[in-house]
């Protein structure tokens, strides 16, 4: 072990919540420091005088926003001790409605394999465009929010409406044949929605868990350290941990996914405790990039629009972020040319080992 720490935070946060019209963007934020380097951050800001503990929302006004930017200015901020992942909650929702419906329906009923050559990322690309694009707006957000309602309360009415609404989109004088398309997989779903609707989970649409693995394993494939985590106090990391304690003690290597996206389990991480900002300032570094992040992704009012100028101004709002959001059309045709041949599927290996 180096002696390092990974602390994370996050900021955004919704739950299930993923049409929050305020909040459309989730940050995950993770901050790689040791202690020396913790105590040379903090001497050289002058966090001692500051007499507070740092949280953005309090260090943007006028009068303490000098000190927000020397902390986002220092050398210690960069690609080597920050990384960053968002999901743009919309997107997801499109994203969770072709792995809700659409593969438990392929999986169930044609017994093909959605993952394979990405088919589940292009249809989620595509069903999100149709979607954010389509005329009929109203009924577009309709159809999004009964989807919502009916995987976080699985009841009969929830479900009928949210078909009933799937069926007024899919007639829709204003819905193109590749939506019609798509929407038919949709419809035929309902004849598999109890295998599909998972019960009892109220972080079931959540996608902390999701990207909190990915930085993982961005950490890893960049120092291949398994360091200890520290996580503010969070309730779906909380409700995670012993999944995610039980995929770090597996036994046996192995990489899953397909092309690129793959993951390397036993998970790469060493322990893993929930903690408290008010005694972390590992936790208040991930906690300022986490809500710097998030503050420049969902806040559009002009009252800050000179803060937002400064900061996009410094080389640390520059740098690599891990977006659970729409593809580029050059990355999608390029995951078409992958071999799949021999790669395993992520779902097949979680069930196996959980």
């Amino acid at each position: 072990m180096t002696g390092k720490t990974l602390f994370f935070d996050e900021a955004g946060y919704t739950g299930a919540d993923l049409l929050n019209q305020d909040q459309p963007y989730f940050v995950v934020a993770s901050a790689l420091f040791s202690q020396e380097e913790i105590a040379q951050l903090k001497q050289d800001i002058n966090y001692d005088a500051y007499g507070n503990e740092f949280h953005f929302v309090d260090m943007r006004g006028k009068f303490r926003r000098k000190t927000l930017l020397d902390f986002f200015r220092h050398p210690l901020m960069n690609e080597e001790h920050i990384r960053w992942a968002y999901a743009d909650k919309r997107y997801c929702v499109y994203a969770q409605m072709v792995d809700v419906l659409i593969e438990t329906f392929m999986y169930y009923r044609l017994g093909e394999d959605l993952y394979r050559q990405h088919g589940a990322l292009l249809m989620a690309n595509c069903l999100h465009s149709f979607c954010v694009h389509h005329a009929d707006q109203p009924l577009v957000l309709q159809f999004e929010r009964h989807f919502v309602e009916m995987v976080r309360e699985h009841g009969q009415q929830e479900i009928a409406l949210f078909y009933a609404t799937a069926r007024q989109l899919y007639d829709s004088p204003a819905t193109v044949k590749g939506l019609k398309d798509l929407l038919t997989l949709i419809l035929a779903s309902q004849d598999v929605i109890q295998e599909a609707l998972v019960a009892s989970d109220p972080f079931y649409l959540d996608t902390t868990l999701t990207l909190f693995v990915q930085l993982l394993q961005e950490w890893y494939e960049k120092t291949t350290v398994k360091y200890d985590v520290v996580f503010d106090d969070s309730k779906p990391i909380a409700t995670r941990k012993s999944l995610i304690e039980r995929l770090r003690d597996m036994a046996d290597r192995q990489v899953v996914g397909y092309g690129s996206k793959k993951h390397v389990y036993p998970l790469p991480i060493g322990n893993l405790t929930l903690g408290d900002s008010a005694t972390s300032f590992g936790i208040q570094i991930a906690d300022m990039a986490a809500s710097a992040y998030a503050f420049l992704l969902n806040n559009t009012s002009p009252k800050w629009d000179q803060l937002r100028k400064e900061m996009r101004s410094l080389p640390f709002f520059q740098m690599e972020c891990f977006p659970l959001a729409p593809s580029s059309y050059d990355y999608l045709m390029q995951t078409q040319q992958e071999d799949f041949s021999k790669d395993v599927n992520p779902l097949d290996f979680l069930v196996r080992v959980i």
